[in-house]
């Protein structure tokens, strides 16, 4: 039997075809796994690493390290030290500051300030500290200006960081 010339093309295309469909299966197969090393690479190993390296830490320290960095982790334990657990601890309104951040927040610090109790001054702040600062009271500085707060004893950490003490 004779073959023409265009049933060997057609037998060449049909065997072709699925070798050409597969093609897009595979390319993107190669992409992804692609992908997948370069996020495992610059993205989940170094996590890893970092998570690993920290667990042996407290938990309220992972904390501080993992969500705000190691300068608020070197502040909350300056305040841990310096502040007793049975000590009160007044947090400056956000107003006062000009912006709200980790250390203006009665939930995020009471975590970290546990088991003392934690208090958020409200404007204006002046007649808030007078009336909530007591001698088991600790008042938290953290940044721009601030009224000094005269039966206290100012200790500062660095920068605008720092609490005010009894006396």
């Amino acid at each position: 039997m004779k073959r023409s010339f265009e049933m060997v093309t057609q037998e060449i295309r049909n065997r072709l075809r699925p070798a050409w469909s597969s093609l897009p299966v595979l390319l993107l197969l190669a992409a992804t796994f692609l992908q997948m090393r370069f996020l495992f690479a610059d993205f989940i190993r170094p996590r890893t690493m970092r998570y690993w390296e920290v667990r042996s830490l407290a938990a309220w320290e992972r904390s501080a390290l993992l969500s705000e960095g190691q300068d608020f982790l070197d502040y909350v334990t300056f305040l841990r030290e310096t502040i007793p657990d049975s000590g009160k601890v007044v947090l400056p309104p956000s107003s006062a500051i000009g912006q709200a951040g980790a250390s203006t927040s009665i939930v995020f610090m009471q975590y970290f300030m546990f088991p003392g109790l934690v208090l958020n001054c409200s404007d204006p702040i002046e007649v808030c500290l007078l009336a909530m600062t007591g001698p088991t009271s600790y008042v938290l500085r953290v940044g721009g200006p601030q009224p000094a707060v005269g039966h206290k004893t100012y200790v500062p950490f660095q920068d605008d960081l720092g609490v005010y003490v009894p006396k």
